[in-house]
């Protein structure tokens, strides 16, 4: 089902944490409909770093230390020789590089806590030090007002 003349079809979802709110999105989100899904502050399992989900997705975590706030789950039909996960340091920001015949892509999933500008640090020092080769699509809860 792979085409890089299909774009992606992208989900954003913010779960407050919730585990319900994330088992309603991971068991009701239909595969056939979306191929990443972008999640801020997920359900994690006390005392893990993981989350739940279906057979039908492949999981990242954001790669920082601490409780991650943001994933990404990449639909099983995309060809795993296709993505990799992008290093970095934020337990804020997850991204992945998608590099399609065609056209290469990254996409990060980001979750900023309110009243500060934690994750922009955190990008913005990861985008210095590895200034991006792609095109980039940044979902996320951002939970700040940019003038």
């Amino acid at each position: 089902t792979e085409s890089p003349l299909t774009p992606l079809r992208t989900l954003h979802q913010n779960c407050r944490r919730s585990r319900t709110v994330m088992s309603a999105l991971i068991n009701t989100t239909d595969p056939a409909d979306y191929d990443i899904i972008c999640i801020t502050e997920p359900f994690i399992y006390s005392g893990h770093r993981f989350t739940m989900a279906t057979p039908s997705w492949v999981s990242f975590y954001a790669r920082g230390t601490g409780r991650p706030r943001s994933l990404i789950l990449v639909n099983k039909n995309i060809k795993s020789d296709s993505y990799r996960q992008a290093k970095v340091d934020s337990r804020n920001v997850t991204s992945l590089i998608f590099k399609f015949p065609q056209v290469s892509l990254q996409i990060c999933s980001i979750y900023n806590e309110p009243g500060t500008n934690e994750h922009y640090d955190e990008l913005s020092r990861h985008l210095f030090l590895n200034p991006p080769e792609h095109p980039m699509l940044w979902h996320g809860d951002f939970n700040k007002r940019v003038y």
